[in-house]
C-alpha cells in the first residue's frame, strides 16, 4: 500500500507540473509597452491615493480627454446655447433680402467671455462677471496685437467678402500644384545658395582685412 500511495502521489503531482506547463504556454506573455503602461497606471493610481490620503479636498488631475468630455464640452454647449439667445434676442438669426444687416456681437469674443467667467474652478467669477475687454489677458494681448477699428464682418459687404475669400482659395489651390510647388523650391533653393555664398564672402573679406590704427601723435 505504500508503494502504491507513493506512485498516486508521484502521478499526482507530475501531472500538476504538465498542467501549471501547459496553461503557461498557452497564455499569451505580455509585451514590453504593455507592462510599462501597466506599472504606468499603477503608480499614477499609488500617487492620486496618496494625495487624497494626505488631503482629502486636493484636486487630483483627470485624464486631459476626461477633463474635456466631462468639463469643457459641456461648457462649451452651454455656451453656443446662450450665444444663440443672445442672437435671438438682437434679431441677428436673419437678412432681409435686399438689406446687408450687420450685427455688432462677435460669436468668438461672447464665448471666450462666457467661458472664462463660467469656469468651474472659480466659481466666484459667476457672481462677478467680467466684459472681456476688461480682462487683464486681453488687454495685454490686444496691446501687443491691437484689432483694427472695425472688425471684417462690420466694414466688408456681402460680396466682397467673397471676392476675398475666392481670391484667398484660388492662390491656396495653386500654390499647392505639383508644377507650382517645384518651381517655388526651385527659387528657394537659389535664394538660400546665394545668401550662403554673400556670407562667406563677407566673412572672408572681414578675416582679410587688415587692421590700419590711427598714428599716434607723440612730441
Amino acid at each position: 500500500m505504500d508503494i502504491l500511495s507513493e506512485m498516486e502521489e508521484t502521478v499526482k503531482k507530475n501531472s500538476e507540473v504538465s498542467l501549471e506547463a501547459s496553461i503557461s504556454e498557452k497564455t499569451p506573455k505580455k509585451n514590453l509597452w504593455d507592462e510599462i503602461v501597466e506599472q504606468s497606471e499603477k503608480d499614477k493610481r499609488e500617487v492620486e491615493a496618496y494625495i487624497k490620503s494626505k488631503n482629502a479636498d486636493s484636486d487630483v488631475f483627470p485624464e486631459p480627454l476626461a477633463t474635456m468630455n466631462k468639463v469643457l464640452f459641456p461648457l462649451i454647449l452651454e455656451g453656443l446655447v446662450e450665444m444663440l439667445h443672445k442672437i435671438k434676442d438682437d434679431d441677428s438669426f436673419y437678412v432681409s433680402k435686399g438689406i446687408d444687416k450687420k450685427s455688432t456681437l462677435d460669436g468668438l469674443d461672447y464665448l471666450s467671455e462666457y467661458i472664462y467667467n463660467m469656469n468651474p474652478k472659480y466659481p466666484d467669477r459667476k457672481s462677478n462677471w467680467t466684459y472681456i475687454f476688461d480682462m487683464e489677458w486681453v488687454v495685454y494681448y490686444l496691446d501687443q496685437i491691437p484689432r483694427p477699428y472695425y472688425p471684417f464682418h462690420l466694414v466688408w459687404s456681402r460680396e466682397f467678402a467673397a471676392l476675398k475669400i475666392q481670391s484667398y482659395m484660388r492662390g491656396y489651390w495653386a500654390r499647392i500644384r505639383p508644377d507650382v510647388l517645384e518651381v517655388r523650391d526651385f527659387w528657394k533653393a537659389l535664394k538660400a545658395d546665394k545668401e550662403e555664398k554673400e556670407r562667406a564672402e563677407l566673412e572672408t573679406n572681414v578675416d582679410s582685412k587688415e587692421l590700419v590704427l590711427p598714428p599716434l601723435n607723440i612730441k
